[in-house]
C-alpha cells in the first residue's frame, strides 16, 4: 500500500508539472484557457533564468543565433524557427513531411519562466509553399487541422504540434530544475 501511495504522489508531481499547450482552432492555450503557461523556480534571479535558457537554447537549435532572438535586459528570449516534417499531410497515400514555421516567446521575472503561446507562422508540405496545411480548412480541396466549425480533422498533426511544444517547455523545466545533473 505504501508504494501504491509513493507512486501515485509521483504521479501526480510528473504529470503538474508539464506544460500542457493545446492546440485549437484559434491557435495554442493551456489546459485552462490562458494564452501563457508559468513556470515557477524559487531561489532564481531573472538573469539566471534568462542564461539557462539562453544555454538551452544554444544547445537546442543548429545556429542560435539566426533562431533566438535575445532582449538586452534579460527579460525576453524570442525563438522563430523552422522545424522539417514536424508532422505529415493528411489523407495521402504518400505521407508528405510538413514544415513549421513559428515564433515561441519566453518572458522572465525573478523566480518566474513564462511561456506565450507558440505562434504558427506557416505549415508548408516538404517546403512547397503550394502544399500548406492550414490549421482550419479553408475549403474542401485544402488540408487542414481544424474544420470551419471547430471540428478535429488531423488528429495526428495536433498531437505532434502539442508533443512539440509542451516538449520545449519541459526541457527548459527540466534544465533549470536540475533534473538533469547526472553526466
Amino acid at each position: 500500500m505504501k508504494k501504491l501511495s509513493v507512486f501515485i504522489v509521483f504521479l501526480f508531481m510528473v504529470f503538474s508539472a508539464k506544460a500542457q499547450f493545446v492546440l485549437t482552432p484559434n491557435g495554442f492555450t493551456t489546459d485552462d484557457g490562458k494564452n501563457f503557461y508559468v513556470l515557477n523556480f524559487e531561489g532564481k534571479s531573472q538573469q539566471e533564468l534568462y542564461d539557462a535558457v539562453e544555454i538551452w537554447a544554444g544547445g537546442r537549435y543548429v545556429s542560435p543565433k539566426d533562431v533566438v532572438s535575445p532582449s538586452l535586459n534579460a527579460a525576453q528570449i524570442t525563438i522563430n524557427a523552422w522545424v522539417e516534417g514536424l508532422t505529415k499531410m493528411p489523407k495521402r497515400a504518400i505521407k508528405v513531411p510538413v514544415d513549421v514555421n513559428y515564433s515561441f516567446q519566453i518572458l522572465f521575472k525573478d523566480n518566474k519562466v513564462r511561456f506565450n503561446a507558440p505562434i504558427i507562422n506557416s505549415m508548408d508540405a516538404d517546403g512547397q509553399i503550394e502544399q500548406q496545411l492550414y490549421l482550419i480548412r479553408p475549403s474542401v480541396i485544402k488540408d487542414g487541422i481544424f474544420s470551419k466549425s471547430g471540428k478535429l480533422l488531423d488528429k495526428y498533426s495536433k498531437e505532434q504540434l502539442e508533443k512539440h511544444f509542451n516538449g520545449i517547455v519541459e526541457e527548459v523545466r527540466v534544465l533549470i530544475s536540475g533534473s538533469n545533473e547526472e553526466w
